[in-house]
C-alpha cells in the first residue's frame, strides 16, 4: 500500500472501491491536472494496436496493424493497480463491453452544443 494507490483510490471508480458499475463523470476528487475520471469508470479504448512490448515500436503510434487494440486506465470492473494509465491492456476490435469507452476532455468553459 503506497500513497500512489491511495491516490487512486481518491480519483478512480475501481472493483476496490466499491461502486461496482460507470458512474456520471466527476463524482469523485479530479487529478492532478483537474481532469475527472481519466482513470478507473471505464477503460480508454486507443487506436493504438497492441503488442506485448511497445519496444521496438514508434512511441506514438504502437505496431502499424494487429488484431487487438490498446485499453488504458481501468475501469469500475478492474482492480486499483490496473487503473493507472501506465497499464495497458489489451482487446478484440469487435469487442463490446460495458466498461470501455471513450476519454473526452475539454475546457469546461467551452460552450459546446451537439
Amino acid at each position: 500500500w503506497d500513497e500512489t494507490t491511495e491516490r487512486i483510490y481518491e480519483i478512480a471508480n475501481c472493483k476496490n472501491n466499491g461502486i461496482g458499475k460507470a458512474q456520471e463523470v466527476g463524482l469523485l476528487v479530479p487529478n492532478k491536472w483537474g481532469l475527472y475520471d481519466m482513470s478507473g469508470n471505464v477503460c480508454e479504448w486507443c487506436l493504438d494496436w497492441y503488442n506485448d512490448s511497445p519496444i521496438g515500436f514508434d512511441p506514438e503510434r504502437g505496431p502499424e496493424s494487429g488484431t487487438e487494440k490498446v485499453v488504458r486506465g481501468g475501469s469500475f470492473s478492474s482492480y486499483v493497480y490496473e487503473c493507472r494509465t501506465t497499464f495497458r491492456h489489451k482487446i478484440g476490435g469487435s469487442a463490446e463491453f460495458d466498461f470501455v469507452g471513450c476519454r473526452v476532455c475539454c475546457p469546461a468553459a467551452l460552450d459546446i452544443t451537439l
